[in-house]
């Protein structure tokens, strides 16, 4: 039997049965009528004219062409299905999970820690809100375009070849026409470079950046379109609105929110209103201390124990992949949300399996199993 057959069963099945719900979901009002039933291009089906308009749209402060086209093409005989857009979300949630996987075994050879951080990755609460809210088909899409790249460029790296290196880059081009977010891609790249892929040392750094200089010129392309856009529907708030002060205590706030929420997902929302903003609630000291504290021991510990790299890359990827939405250039009028979460949590679950793999051991993986399966059950009832 292949050996990728009964995890692969059994992530799709699980994250079926935990998510499968959505297809039975309504719109909500929230941005899903400007996207969708409001919207007379998406409204219209899938059209040259459509898929025209959605090239250069800026509707709703963002250029997300690819989620436009995607949402056109939901469209049914001139109806708008609830279902079949939730349909959508679903399979590119389940896709992404998969891809994870995958990629995490292609990385590492090592398929319990890869299964482990994937079904994480498709059960966890916070990400329910990228998967239940057709508005949210951004979160999804891109994330399986990027997961898309990161395969064809690891397959770059073992085996050479333009093929697997263009396909890298092209499908970073479509993550980025669905959402920004993956602008942190070519950061992830060097991260991975240190672990596990080990070529830091063996490459110099200076091969290891200019490799990657299509990519970085892919995502500054990205970042003036997503800034001209964002800053032509007036959604960047000025310096005069939130200042430096704001904007990194909030910050920091966030950071230690995003980590608490991750340990105990429970009061979720799908606006956290951003405390130096219009219906703000201030923050409070112990909201700053805690997340400064819980940011200073972590690095602290993740630094002492760097010889176990798998640690500095998932903490790091967790920080670094959050920087484009964690507010320095605040977007709207959210303090954070759970929804940003999508991709960032991916480097705090590789951190967090493969050191309960490292300190389980071979005599432990039974009860790595069983503390594992138990946290998987509590995360799924919890979503």
């Amino acid at each position: 039997m292949n050996r990728h057959l009964v995890p692969v069963l059994f992530l799709v099945v699980l994250t079926l049965v935990v998510f499968g719900q959505v297809r039975g979901f309504e719109f909500i009002n929230y941005d899903d009528t400007d996207y969708i039933t409001r919207n007379e291009m998406v409204s219209g089906g899938l059209s040259s004219e459509g898929v025209s308009w959605a090239l250069t749209a800026g509707r709703s402060a963002t250029w997300q062409p690819l989620v436009w086209i995607s949402l056109m093409a939901d469209m049914r005989d001139g109806e708008a299905d609830p279902g079949v857009f939730h349909t959508t979300n679903l399979v590119l949630h389940v896709l992404n999970g998969l891809l994870l996987y995958f990629l995490l075994f292609l990385l590492t050879g090592e398929a319990v820690p890869a299964f482990f951080v994937a079904i994480l990755f498709a059960i966890h609460p916070l990400h329910v809100e990228s998967v239940a809210w057709v508005t949210e088909r951004k979160d999804v899409l891109s994330t399986f375009w990027g997961l898309l790249s990161l395969l064809a460029w690891v397959r770059w790296v073992r085996r050479g070849g333009a093929v697997w290196y263009a396909a890298a880059a092209v499908t970073l081009a479509l993550g980025l026409m669905a959402k920004p977010m993956l602008v942190t891609w070519p950061f992830v790249m060097l991260l991975l470079d240190w672990w596990p892929l080990e070529r830091w040392g063996k490459v110099s750094v200076a091969a290891l950046v200019k490799e990657k200089l299509p990519f970085f010129a892919i995502i500054i392309a990205a970042s003036v379109i997503a800034f001209k856009v964002q800053s032509g529907d007036q959604a960047v708030a000025s310096w005069e609105t939130l200042t430096l002060a704001n904007r990194l205590t909030n910050a920091v706030a966030a950071y230690g929110a995003y980590l608490a929420k991750t340990v105990w997902p429970t009061g979720l929302s799908i606006l956290y209103p951003h405390p130096y903003m219009t219906g703000g609630t201030p923050l409070s000291a112990l909201a700053v201390s805690g997340g400064a504290a819980s940011l200073a021991v972590i690095t602290a510990l993740v630094w002492w124990q760097r010889r176990r790299r798998y640690l500095l890359v998932g903490w790091f990827g967790f920080l670094g992949t959050l920087v484009p939405v964690i507010g320095l250039v605040q977007i709207g009028v959210h303090a954070y949300a759970d929804r940003f979460t999508y991709v960032p949590l991916i480097g705090l679950f590789v951190a967090i399996v493969w050191l309960a793999r490292d300190l389980a051991g071979q005599r432990g993986a039974r009860v790595l199993v069983a503390v594992g399966a138990v946290a998987v059950l509590g995360l799924s009832v919890m979503a």
